[in-house]
Order: structure tokens, then sequence, then C-alpha cells
């Protein structure tokens, strides 16, 4: 019973061997090469060779093993290794180019024509995928796992298959040009060879299917100018740039290629709703797609919903012989105090500024499509009886303090309110203009404008654009337009217009809403592009 198993395990290793087709050491045998011979580490002409790569000279060989396809495992000093004397025959499945050397650069055989599918015989071959192969015109080179391919438009390369992945050749464009593709996977991306390794491209795109609704902006960041808003769809991506607000993709629309961020929108979103919910409204609903007449409409009713007053004084920028008449006046009152006011002498003559002209301390917003979701705002920080001494283009404006948007270096900067105001002018469709003052003290106003100039703008340097990374609430160096005025008033005056307990975001649209005007913040007027109308 013992050896008749001994005899069926014998058996079965024995049909093991000839199914794998592999000789054992007894069947070894010995054969004549009468030619000069690479051998190589494995059974493939792309394998590393052995013998320094060098040609072994005709000798006998012990040949351990023979496949059908040609394959010999032969022992030598370096151990066994693998030698095909006539080739292996290799299936071409689609026209392909012939080259004189192991190169893309090197000249095109059969006179730069592809070669129709067929099959071929490999003669050897290098570990860079090059096959020698024989032809008509004698041994030729190709490489059937890269091709070389026409790029015809501008191209990024990726370090990795993924747009926000870090770009090569220092984020730079490369020009149109043939390039050679190691590697095209189904989803459109290839691996091409570059100066600096192998990276990634897709000229053609990537599909990328988007679930939810979502806004398209012109530049990769959320204040950029909002182009449009789309429901759930497939699309087509070229693009992308992974940013701290999140990662954003350039995307195929009818209005041409736009940016789009699903997971920057949705954290922003996230981080807007405990004011949203606190404040009762969504910003969404009161532009900037609305026309200024909608927005105003709204913005009374809830106003009128809360019991406050919802009309609308008129207020203009002086011109510049007003200016001077009013500061004339004021150098007389100074020379005189008796002709003055009671607090002539004593205080500037910003407290005498006229009521129905902008005055340090007002909050402009422009409720704008050009400032994507977030719209922008920012606070008036000096007014033109303060800028007399400036100097360039500054001189005796009033001067806007605020955060541009990511782009802006400092992140804060002042500008005249003249440039802000007629920036636009002329364009229907972003010109759209809220101000507003806080009424109940003017000198709080004053001290939140003087708190904006000296302490946001005087160290602008200092501060970074950023809505994501800390709340509005706290009076760091990260930024954003409207956290910016925010934190002008509760922490320069002492005025908290949003005492809520928990929220992140603070919007420029918030300022208009029934909590802070009820604070004392009031919408003193609308305008547009210059044109000003009183809704009182």
């Amino acid at each position: 019973m013992f050896k008749k198993g001994i005899l069926s395990f014998l058996l079965f290793i024995l049909v093991i061997s000839s199914f794998n087709g592999i000789a054992s050491a007894e069947t070894s045998v010995q054969e004549n090469i009468t030619k000069k011979f690479y051998a190589y580490d494995e059974p493939s002409f792309t394998s590393p060779k052995s013998n320094w790569g060098n040609q072994f000279n005709p000798q006998v060989v012990t040949v351990k093993e023979k496949r059908s396809n040609g394959w010999w495992k032969i022992a030598t000093s370096q151990g066994d290794k693998w030698i095909s004397l006539n080739g292996e025959v290799k299936a071409m499945s689609k026209a392909f180019y012939v080259y004189n050397e192991p190169s893309f650069s090197s000249a095109k055989a059969n006179l730069g024509v592809q070669l129709n599918p067929q099959n071929v015989n490999v003669r050897d071959g290098n570990t860079d995928g090059w096959l020698k192969i024989a032809t008509w015109e004698g041994d030729k080179w190709i490489n059937p796992n890269m091709e070389e391919i026409q790029v015809k438009e501008k191209f990024y390369v990726y370090n990795e298959p993924s747009f926000i992945a870090q770009k090569g050749n220092n984020g730079n464009q490369y020009n149109p040009q043939f390039v050679v593709v190691k590697e095209q996977r189904s989803d459109g991306w290839w691996r091409i060879s570059t100066a600096e390794g192998d990276k990634w491209v897709a000229p053609n795109g990537i599909k990328m299917s988007v679930y939810t609704k979502f806004t398209t902006f012109d530049e990769p960041y959320l204040e950029a100018k909002k182009s449009g808003t789309f429901d759930p769809q497939n699309l087509i991506a070229y693009d992308g740039k992974k940013t701290e607000q999140g990662d954003f993709y350039l995307v195929g629309t009818y209005l041409g290629q736009k940016w789009m961020s699903l997971n920057g929108e949705k954290e922003f979103n996230e981080k807007r709703e405990p004011l949203r919910q606190a404040l009762g409204y969504n910003e969404n609903d009161i532009g900037p797609d609305k026309t200024p007449q909608q927005r105003i409409v709204e913005t009374r009713a809830a106003l009128k919903a809360q019991g406050l007053d919802d009309t609308y004084e008129p207020v203009r920028i002086p011109t510049e012989e007003e200016k001077a008449e009013f500061l004339r006046k004021e150098a007389e009152k100074q020379q005189n105090p008796k002709q003055g006011v009671a607090r002539a002498g004593t205080v500037t003559s910003s407290w005498n500024i006229p009521d129905d002209w902008v005055q340090k301390g007002d909050i402009v917003i422009t409720p704008d499509s050009n400032y994507g979701v977030t719209g922008h705002s920012g606070i008036i920080g000096k007014d033109f009886t303060e800028t007399q001494g400036f100097s360039g283009t500054n001189k005796g404006e009033y001067l806007l303090v605020h955060a541009p948007g990511t782009s802006a270096s400092p992140a804060i900067k002042i500008m005249p309110l003249s440039k802000w105001e007629f920036i636009h002018k002329g364009n229907q469709e972003y010109s759209n203009f809220v101000y507003l003052r806080y009424k109940k003290d003017k000198g709080a106003a004053f001290r939140a404008a003087d708190y904006a100039y000296n302490h946001f703008y005087q160290n602008g340097s200092k501060y970074r654009y950023d809505i994501f990374g800390t709340s509005a609430k706290s009076n760091d160096y990260k930024t954003y337009c409207s956290k910016l005025v925010y934190l002008s008033f509760r922490d320069g005056a002492g005025v908290d217009l949003f005492p809520v307990s928990n929220f992140y975001i603070v919007h420029p649209y918030d300022f208009l809403r029934p909590m802070p005007i009820a604070l004392g913040l009031r919408p003193y007027f609308y305008g547009k592009g210059g044109m000003w109308w009183s809704f009182s």
C-alpha cells in the first residue's frame, strides 16, 4: 500500500513536469551554436542582457529547457540565461512605424510610411521596450508598447494622472509637438516621455460626471467672476488646480471652458449655513443674478417683516468744487470758532461732512457676479478731509480699505472711492452698489474706519487672503473682504453687527439683513455706475 502511494506521487510529479514543459537536469542536452548570440536574464528581448551586454562567441552550450516559441534556457558562468537563436514571431495588430535606431528621434524607415498590421520576426531588443525586427530594408526597430503621437494644441503635463497633481515643466505649457506615448489609459490619460522623465497628459480631456448643481467661475477661486450655475451633468475636464479653497477643474460648458470646484463650493456652503440660519436667508436668493429692482424689493420686504424702516436716502460723492468750498468754510470755522459748531476746534472736519455725502465708516457692498459666490465689500477708511496731504491719486479722495481677493499682494489695500464707484461704469450687469452707514453713533463708525486703516491696511503685508482658514470671529492674520469690515466694527468700535454665538463665514450681503440693521446699520443708498436712485 505504501509503495503504491509512492508510485502515484512520482507519476504526479512526472505529469506536472511534462505539463510545464520543463526539462530536468537529467534531460539537459548539448547544442553547438555556430554564430554569436546574446543571452538574456528572462525569456524576453526587452530583458537585461547578461555578459555585460556583450555577445557570446560561437560555442557548445548546455540547454536545460526549450520552449515552443524558440527560447532556450542555457547554463552560463553567470547562471542560467535565455537565448533565442532564430528570433520570436510577434503579431502587430495595428499599423506601425519602424526606425533605423532604437529611438523615436531616429529616422523612420520604409520611407516614413507605416507598415500594415502583420507578424514580424523579433531578433533583439533593449530594456527600453525597443525590438529589432527583420524587414525588407534589413533589421529595423519598433517599440510596440510606445507610440509617437502629434499633440496639436499647447498642453500641460502632470506628475500623476490627475489634473490636481503637480505640473511638470515648471508649471508651463508645452508647445504643440510629437510626443512619445508609453501608455494610453481608457480614461484618457497618456503616460509620455519628457526631458524630466515620464509625465502624464490628457490632450483630449477627461470625462467627469457631476451629480449636484454647481457654479462656474472665470478663474480658479471662489471670488472670481461667476459665469453660470449648472444642473448635474456629464462634463469634460481639461485642467485642474489644487487650492486652499478646494480642487478646481477647468470644464467645457456652452459658455466655453470655465472653472468649478465641487468640494470648495460644498465647504463654503457648509461653513455659511450657521449664519444663514441665524439671518433667515440664503445670499444666493438675492443676487448677484437678480436685477437691482429685485434685490431692493426683497431687502425692503425683509426689513418690513421685522418692523424696521425700509426707506433709502440718497447720498453722493461731492464734486471737487463742493469739496473745495467745504474745506474753505471749515478753515474759516477753525480760525473763528465762534462762527463754527460747538465741536469745531476739538474734532476734525469729518464730523461736519453733510449727511448726504459719503462719510468715513460707510460700508460699501458690491452685489456683483464679478466676485463669484462671495460678492465684495469694503469700508471707507479715510474721507477727503483727511487725505489732503496725501500724494498721487489718493490726494483729496475718499479711500476705501478692502481685501481685493486671492491674487492681491499685499492682501489688504486702499483705493480711491471714485475708482471703485465708476470701475464698472457703463456695464449694466455688474455695477450695482449698496452703501450702509452706522447711524446710532457716528463716532463708532469713525473708530471702525480708523481701525480698518490703521490696523488692517497699515499691516496689510502680514495678512493672507483666506476664506476657510479661520472663523470670521477670529482676529488673526487670515482675512477676506467682509471679515475685515465685520472686525473693524467689532474690534475697532465695539459694535458686533452679528451677535451670533457660532458662525464661520460672513458674507457681504449679510450686512443688508434685519439683524445688523436693527443694531443701527442703515442701507443709506443704492447706486449703479454713477447713477443714483432714491428709494424713499
